[in-house]
């Protein structure tokens, strides 16, 4: 090998080595903008959880009063309407107030539709989810003068939490393995460079 095949060696070198690092950057970039996604759907489904587990904690607080009010009229049946009712405005007033529960209605909708934005399935698979809670609380308030339909309720709205809070956590772990996958194959094809790039340069100078 004399000067002049040294000289081309190294720039030939050179412009694989250009070659090699602006390919390099782009699979970074594509990287790093998965993991700004796969953050961004991590973070909506955890939205839709929180959201979800304040609705059902709001439609369990709101039927718990409604009972606890109707086993206090029950309890007290012998007295007067005006003694009831004046003793429910001063015991229960606040908690009769379902601001914050249609605030809560509202916040849980809104969250449905932004992980629609990234998953339609969960939308449509799991929103009715929703209205299933307002129905098994119609269901229940219609049977709030039985001492067990509190038991009953809270029993069947948590295997409702229950089952909904495992099919994010199911999005999830997919979610997890999909974007564990594409690094991977991106880090085998930065590797496959690696690897390959001496040999091509070495094959062209033989």
């Amino acid at each position: 090998m004399n000067i002049q095949d040294l000289v081309n060696y190294f720039t030939i070198a050179g412009a694989f080595a250009a070659i090699v690092a602006t390919i390099m950057a782009f699979i970074a970039f594509i990287n790093w903008k998965e993991q700004q996604e796969y953050s961004l759907k991590l973070h909506t489904l955890f939205d839709l959880e929180d959201n979800f587990i304040i609705y059902i904690t709001m439609s369990l607080e709101d039927f718990k009063t409604f009972w606890q009010v109707s086993k206090f009229i029950r309890d007290n049946k012998d007295k007067s309407n005006k003694i009831v009712t004046d003793s429910i405005k001063g015991y229960f007033n606040e908690r009769l107030d379902n601001k914050a529960s249609q605030k809560a209605r509202v916040d849980i909708e809104m969250a449905f539709i932004r992980v629609s934005r990234m998953n339609s399935e969960i939308k449509t698979k799991h929103h009715p989810i929703i209205e299933r809670i307002a129905e098994l609380r119609n269901k229940y308030i219609s049977k709030a003068d039985e001492e067990s339909s509190l038991e009953n309720y809270v029993k069947e709205i948590g295997e409702i939490r229950d089952d909904f809070i495992y099919a994010l956590t199911e999005y999830r772990s997919k979610m997890k393995k999909t974007s564990l996958k594409k690094t991977m194959l991106l880090f085998t094809l930065l590797m496959t460079i690696a690897i390959t790039l001496p040999s091509l340069i070495f094959i062209f100078f033989q």
